[in-house]
């Protein structure tokens, strides 16, 4: 059980560590695969940016190739995340899970049982091809939040063990940005690192 408070006092750590030392640039493989023209590309050619003037926040993963849970082998592959800039979810961030289960529950649905507004999110998640990204609201406590959706490529030198252990990232952010990076794992706090690693977030 992770104790009251843990996830903005661990926010906190980041941000302040981070911002002691920003990254001006950080050296990134893309894949062979990847098309200059795919929306996942923009990390390449923003990363610097990110790097310099992002926005610490929490994102959930919505999807994620399965490869990634594992530790071989060892290719960077894509993920869907979502997130909020709102100061909410400092504090609040497993809600976002809750958000990436009702958005990947969408996924391979019949599009007539699927109300308008949510039919171009459930056709790009069920998509393998899709890179687009969004931005919608969802209720929560009583009031309506705005989260974007975007995909990501997850560069495996980035994470603790090199893999994916939890679901819940700190990532980097700006607003005229479609995607996002994850924040490199030096600058994760002892805590958060310990908690994601074992699983428990």
């Amino acid at each position: 059980m992770l104790k009251s408070g843990f996830y903005k006092e661990e926010l906190f750590q980041m941000r302040e560590k981070y911002n002691k030392n920003r990254l001006a640039d950080i050296k990134l493989k893309s894949p062979e695969w990847l098309d200059s023209k795919d929306a996942l590309s923009e990390i390449y050619a923003k990363k610097s940016i990110l790097l310099q003037r992002g926005e610490i926040v929490y994102a959930n993963i919505v999807q994620a190739n399965n490869i990634l849970f594992e530790k071989t082998p060892k290719y960077d592959c894509p993920a869907l995340i979502v997130y909020s800039k709102d100061p909410y979810f400092t504090e609040n961030p497993q809600v976002l899970y809750t958000v990436s289960r009702r958005i990947y529950s969408l996924k391979d649905k019949d599009l007539d049982t699927i109300p308008k507004e949510w039919r171009r999110i459930a056709m790009s998640i069920t998509s393998e091809h899709d890179s687009s990204s969004f931005i919608f609201s969802m209720d929560f406590d009583g009031r309506s939040f705005e989260f974007h959706m975007v995909p990501i490529m997850v560069h495996r030198k980035l994470l603790p063990k090199g893999k994916l252990c939890g679901m819940l990232l700190p990532v980097l952010t700006v607003e005229d940005c479609k995607t996002v990076l994850i924040l490199p794992k030096k600058y994760w706090s002892k805590n958060f690192t310990k908690a994601w690693t074992e699983g428990h977030i």
